[in-house]
This record gives structure tokens, sequence and C-alpha cells, in this order.
């Protein structure tokens, strides 16, 4: 099945969405994704957000948010046929009203996912 990339670059800020189905900038899923991106980054100033399918398990994504200061938030996300679950590997220091912004991003990447077999998604700040 070919790749189909959407890349979309705006102040400072990259991003790539490669999946099975093609994408656009105006899927509901997209807009949220910029609109979130942006809120989370003006409270945690963010250097990158990826979520990448696993090539060992298809149905296994990690997902990352890298802060600035190199404070890492990790997931390891698993569809089933049971639901998705996830996994938590956050040693570093978080605080609620950052963390708490992440959920509404990883929720439209879960959507993109589910609806265009989304394999990779990497959003990047300039180190300013």
């Amino acid at each position: 099945m070919p790749l189909n990339e959407l890349e979309l670059k705006s102040n400072r800020r990259a991003i790539m969405i490669e999946s099975a189905e093609e994408i656009t900038d105006t899927e509901e899923a997209v807009q949220i994704l910029g609109r979130d991106i942006n809120a989370m980054h003006a409270v945690v100033s963010l250097r990158s957000i990826i979520m990448e399918q696993k090539s060992v398990n298809p149905l296994q994504y990690d997902y990352d948010i890298l802060a600035m200061d190199d404070r890492l938030w990790h997931q390891t996300i698993r569809f089933a046929s049971d639901g998705v679950t996830f996994t938590f590997d956050v040693s570093d220091r978080w605080h609620l009203e950052e963390f708490a912004l992440q959920r509404p991003i990883r929720d439209a990447m879960l959507q993109l996912v589910r609806n265009f077999g989304m394999n990779k998604f990497t959003c990047e700040y300039e180190n300013v």
C-alpha cells in the first residue's frame, strides 16, 4: 500500500503525518492537532511530539513528547480487539496542567490511526 504524506509548516513548527490513506489539512483531527499542540506549546516549550507504529507489532505505537528542558513523556499504545490500551513510562516530573494537555492530542492521533491508517506523526519545533 503506498504511503501518503501530509506536511504542515508554520511559525517554527513542522508537522509530518504518514498514513495508508490520504489525509488533508482540512481533516477535523488534523485541525484539532494543530490547535491543541499550539495550546500545549504555550504552556510547555515543546521540542517534539512523535507517535510511530512499531514495525515488530503493527498494532503497537510509541508515543513521545519531549520538552525543550529534556523532560520526556513516553507511552506505548496498543490497539486490540477489546480496545486501546496504554502503558506509561514517565519518570520526569510534569505538572497536571502540562500533561493534561496531551490527552486531546493523543486522542486526535488515535482517530487518525483508526480512520486513515496513520503510521507516523512527527511534530518538531525549532530550538530557539
